[in-house]
């Protein structure tokens, strides 16, 4: 966007009223606001009285063919920054929720469960933490099923042997735990009893039948 020549405040004026004595191109954005911020510099926009900046500002707003929103945001920019200029893009991010020691315990349930369906491994890391207390599983307990699926595709998860050493010796403890809790209620870790066979008790021995 060029001006066949700079024009002065009093030009401006009679260009608003005629219309006359400028040719306009095509640019991009980027080089809009540039003539915008050269129009600002040159004009000394600060030192304005009232009047002299709105005909400066639909001057511009002519030119570029923007709102009067759109001028009056890029004019104050320029106020307060000094320039004018396209906003940089920043990517947003998200903070993150789950740690690794949260993808770690979802891959122990996922190996201890052989991997179910998204719904069905939420069911169950609700009930560690609501219904067994299992404070680890808080906030995996609120997790929802798409964000289920992402964690296990992130590069903390492993499962079948791609669990750490750490969360192996975790797990091997608290079924240690919930063996001896087993035992000290008097019930048998191993639905088939001790010999592993149905029907079998302690030692071997077969549970007698009446009759």
């Amino acid at each position: 966007m060029e001006e066949v020549k700079p024009l002065s405040l009093d030009e401006i004026r009679a260009y608003l009223t005629a219309s006359e004595g400028l040719r306009f191109e095509g640019c991009s954005r980027k080089e809009t606001y540039r003539w915008v911020q050269t129009m600002l510099v040159r004009h000394v926009y600060h030192r304005l009285g009232k009047r002299d900046r709105g005909v400066l500002g639909d001057y511009m707003r002519k030119m570029t063919g923007f709102s009067r929103a759109q001028v009056t945001r890029l004019i104050t920019r320029y106020v307060e920054t000094g320039e004018v200029r396209l906003p940089e893009y920043r990517r947003r991010r998200f903070p993150r929720v789950y740690t690794a020691k949260d993808i770690e315990l979802l891959a122990e349930v996922d190996e201890a469960h052989e991997t179910l369906s998204g719904p069905a491994t939420q069911k169950i890391l609700q009930r560690e933490y609501h219904d067994y207390g299992q404070g680890e599983y808080e906030r995996l307990a609120g997790i929802s099923v798409s964000h289920l699926y992402n964690l296990r595709k992130s590069k903390g998860y492993g499962r079948s042997g791609g669990v750490s050493t750490h969360a192996a010796d975790g797990r091997k403890h608290r079924r240690a735990a919930q063996t001896g809790h087993a035992r000290q209620a008097g019930v048998s870790t191993n639905r088939h009893g001790a010999s592993g066979r149905p029907g079998w008790g302690e030692g071997g021995v077969p549970h007698q039948r009446g009759g």
